[in-house]
């Protein structure tokens, strides 16, 4: 399901309050951690970006919302640390499809290797998508699966969105991304997950879990 800015919505990764709540959660989380709580937990002043970044962990399960450019990494305009219980098919990346290879039954979002096979089960508004060879380069999906090590995604469903381009045409560019966080890195501000790295900067919105 998408909400009013194209995106998808799910009961899982909505939180339901930011800011000073959020970084009290968090900061209660670290010190049962037995990690000391940084200085902005305690709502004295807004975590930089690189004080956020030092608290998330490898594994983590996030959501991360951003902007592909020509170069990368994508530039991030939005995080979210999950909460709850996720399966090994909870994995999603939602965005515009770059390249298509029918032969070899993949295709790329993001720079994220997907795979389809014979269990893939496609949804589009006039039902008439019913394999890989449906699909367009360019045509914005949602994505959900199951990511291997061998760092590509095995599609169990692929959505076709590419009619909230007609309300939001800036979904062209935008890039969502729901996993474990394969790396994190303070100091460079970047964040991998599905071998995608996302830029994060000072005007990017960074949001704690909440139970």
């Amino acid at each position: 399901m998408t909400s009013s800015s194209g995106w998808r919505e799910t009961g899982r990764s909505r939180s339901q309050d930011a800011g000073f709540r959020a970084a009290l959660v968090l900061a209660a989380t670290l010190m049962v951690a037995g990690a000391p709580a940084p200085a902005w937990s305690q709502g004295t002043h807004k975590p930089s970006a690189s004080d956020y970044l030092a608290t998330l962990r490898v594994g983590q399960w996030i959501q991360l919302d951003g902007k592909v450019r020509d170069t990368t990494p994508v530039l991030c305009t939005e995080v979210k640390q999950l909460a709850g219980d996720f399966l090994d098919d909870d994995w999603s990346i939602q965005g515009p499809v770059q390249t298509l290879d029918t032969v070899r039954q993949e295709f790329t979002v993001g720079g994220c290797l997907i795979e389809v096979t014979g269990s893939t089960t496609y949804e589009d508004p006039r039902g008439t998508i019913k394999g890989l060879g449906g699909l367009r380069i360019g045509m914005v999906v949602d994505v959900e699966g199951t990511f291997l090590r061998n760092r590509s995604l095995v599609a169990a469903e692929v959505d076709d969105e590419s009619e909230e381009l007609v309300h939001h045409p800036a979904l062209k560019d935008m890039l969502e991304i729901v996993g474990r966080i394969e790396r994190v890195d303070p100091r460079q501000r970047l964040i991998t997950v599905m071998g995608v790295a996302f830029q994060v900067t000072d005007k990017t919105k960074l949001r704690s879990a909440v139970q």
